[in-house]
């Protein structure tokens, strides 16, 4: 690899590390709503989607899933932005995106276990395992689904060049 591009690929492992920062802080501030203020979150979410869906009440499950979507989506985002900063930090050593996959995914799941616990000192919140484990899985896939395209695109390249 080149010296410009070792140096552009440090540089945007910077801004994923930045950006990454940046989105640490946005779930930890979700995470320090109290009870009541997360709830008036989620539960304007399901107001919007049973007037957009046109229900007449309110299916007893979809708070409960929207706030799940949520937990999935934020670290689903985290995933794809952890993942890229070691694949832009680590590019240089030819590594394999599927070991990128390995570094970033605990870092994830380390960040959404703190992030539980955070929700212990939080007014009427409290933390819960499955919640890692759902934040974990929405960074796994992020990851996976990044670390397939990166592979997949490497592959037709190089099928290209043959």
């Amino acid at each position: 690899m080149s010296e410009k591009k070792i140096r552009k690929s440090k540089t945007k492992a910077v801004i994923f590390g930045i950006l990454t920062v940046i989105w640490a802080a946005v779930i930890f501030m979700f995470s320090a709503a109290d009870s009541e203020e997360s709830s008036e979150l989620s539960g304007g979410i399901v107001r919007s989607l049973i007037n957009i869906m046109q229900l007449e009440e309110e299916p007893q499950w979809l708070e409960y899933f929207i706030r799940k979507l949520a937990h999935f989506t934020e670290y689903f985002i985290l995933g794809a932005l952890v993942f890229g900063f070691f694949y832009e930090l680590l590019r240089d050593k030819d590594i394999s995106p599927l070991r990128n996959i390995f570094a970033s995914v605990p870092v994830c799941a380390v960040y959404a276990a703190s992030d539980e616990l955070h929700q212990n000192f939080v007014s009427g919140r409290s933390p819960q395992v499955k919640d890692v484990c759902i934040d974990t899985l929405g960074a796994l896939l992020a990851a996976a689904v990044i670390a397939a395209v990166i592979i997949t695109v490497k592959k037709k390249r190089e099928g290209n060049h043959a």
